[in-house]
């Protein structure tokens, strides 16, 4: 005599064959897009830019990420902190702001954030910024800011 598995224990071994091999794929296998090393320097008025916030959007893409050192120096990162960004022409926006303290609430976490370079640098639309990034050349973005 034969005995067979429950239809639910089935279907949950099913279930699970399935989503071992989404997992498997999805977490860096052969569909996570190719980045190549990015670095570069914001300056404003000549002068370095630390703790700016950049994020470079190239269409349909993953967006890549950094943030300014003391001396204005970044490599961006896509999937790791420093992995670089996705080969194509990327539109940049930059922000730096700073948490201005109410002197009657010094322990809000929340407070109010003033930016500190011209507003029109934070988004990728109005800020005039790109960058072609392209594989096998070395991807060095100087970012010069004025008023």
């Amino acid at each position: 005599m034969k005995l067979s598995r429950p239809f639910s224990q089935r279907v949950a071994s099913a279930l699970w064959g399935v989503s071992l091999v989404w997992l498997v794929a999805g977490c860096g296998g052969p569909l996570r897009p190719v980045t190549v090393p990015v670095t570069g320097r914001v300056t404003y008025h000549n002068e370095p830019v630390s703790g700016a916030h950049l994020d470079f959007l190239c269409e349909g893409k993953p967006m890549a990420t950094a943030t300014t050192d003391a001396e204005g120096r970044f490599k961006l990162g896509t999937f790791d902190r420093t992995d670089g960004a996705v080969p194509g022409l990327h539109k940049i926006a930059i922000t730096k702001r700073e948490k201005i303290v109410d002197p009657a609430k010094p322990d809000d976490p929340y407070g109010v954030m003033r930016e500190l370079l011209p507003s029109r640098y934070g988004m990728t639309q109005t800020s005039g910024l790109s960058a072609e990034i392209v594989k096998g050349k070395i991807n060095d973005v100087p970012l010069d800011l004025t008023e």
